[in-house]
């Protein structure tokens, strides 16, 4: 393997290990079911403002989840200064919980193109609806691109995640 190779190779490891994380596609399938639970009339500005809350909410939540668990992780308490660890832990939280922003960033940008009059807004939501589906699409894709398999086997596998999400998907409005 040549250098460039191998450091091609490392910077997609990073790029799929930062893309490909249980936070990215939980606020993938949270989006499209938001957005997806919207009702005929609503405009796409009131979407994009229970959208945009629903996944600071969520983000909020999973920081917290994941800066818990890294302080309950802590195998070397500070005794009486918390301080270094539960600022790590909270660092590490963020960070780790991103995903969630991430995921919600493209589907509220073209919710807001239409509550702008920048796109029509039927157009905008029905982009920000399938933008995530999609998402999913390109993400079964990136999970298995490594894997030694022939190009049709993680088009299918890719096809399977996009599937599976819209069910998921589709579950989530029908439950709300």
């Amino acid at each position: 393997m040549t250098t460039t190779h191998r450091r091609r190779s490392d910077v997609w490891a990073a790029v799929r290990r930062q893309l490909v994380t249980p936070q990215l596609i939980y606020g993938t399938l949270l989006i499209s079911a938001v957005i997806g639970s919207a009702q005929d009339d609503d405009l796409d500005k009131q979407v994009l403002v229970t959208a945009l809350s629903t996944s600071i909410v969520f983000w909020a939540a999973h920081a917290l989840c994941d800066a818990l668990s890294h302080i309950s992780k802590d195998s070397s308490p500070t005794g009486d200064n918390p301080g270094p660890a539960l600022s790590g832990a909270i660092r590490l939280g963020l960070i780790q919980s991103r995903g969630m922003l991430y995921a919600a960033f493209l589907p509220c940008l073209l919710l807001a193109s239409g509550a702008l009059g920048i796109l029509p807004e039927a157009p905008a939501y029905w982009l920000a609806l399938g933008l995530p589906v999609a998402s999913l699409a390109l993400l079964g894709w990136v999970a298995f691109r490594d894997h030694r398999l022939p190009w049709y086997t993680r088009a299918l596998a890719a096809a399977c995640v996009s599937a599976l999400g819209i069910v998921v998907i589709v579950m989530k409005v029908a439950v709300h």
